[in-house]
């Protein structure tokens, strides 16, 4: 975790808040990339392929929703993101330099059983992280945008039997 910030750091990204621990007490740190999209680096021993990049591809998502109960019936219940790592509330160190992050959040990280689907090996283990604002209503960031502007179009799930 140590070596990709550092070079990252030296490559002059835009990282706000530098390195810091998550709630569950792992090091991590956020990029931000010239669109404006937000980028989280999380230590992980998974990777599919051993390169010589700084990171090792995709290991999850942070999605912000309006009402965590109601995104478990859809991220845990359905997509079987189903073992919950941790469920806190408050105001959290690492959100601090984010916009919006001194205020006061829900958050829960769903990580998932081993997969046996077609993608799975590809795919990998992988995390997803719902997070919901305490004190006011969520505004919906997707209204009157293109679909494929920059940044992230779409996630992949694999599912069988659907």
């Amino acid at each position: 975790m140590q070596k990709a910030f550092e070079g990252h750091m030296g490559m002059g990204l835009n990282i706000p808040g530098g390195l810091v621990k998550d709630p569950e007490g792992n090091l991590h740190y956020y990029l931000i990339d010239p669109y404006n999209n937000i980028f989280q680096v999380v230590e992980d021993s998974n990777f599919y392929m051993k390169q010589k990049s700084l990171t090792g591809g995709v290991a999850g998502v942070v999605i912000g929703v309006s009402n965590i109960e109601k995104a478990m019936k859809v991220y845990a219940d359905i997509l079987e993101y189903d073992r919950i790592v941790y469920d806190k509330t408050g105001q959290f160190n690492d959100f601090a330099a984010l916009p919006g992050g001194k205020e006061k959040y829900r958050r829960v990280l769903l990580k998932h059983k081993p997969r046996t689907g077609p993608f799975s090996k590809l795919l990998g283990p992988t995390q997803i992280e719902l997070v919901q604002p305490i004190e006011r209503q969520p505004d919906k960031i997707f209204r009157d945008r293109i679909w494929g502007e920059f940044g992230f179009i779409h996630l992949c799930f694999d599912i069988v039997g659907m």
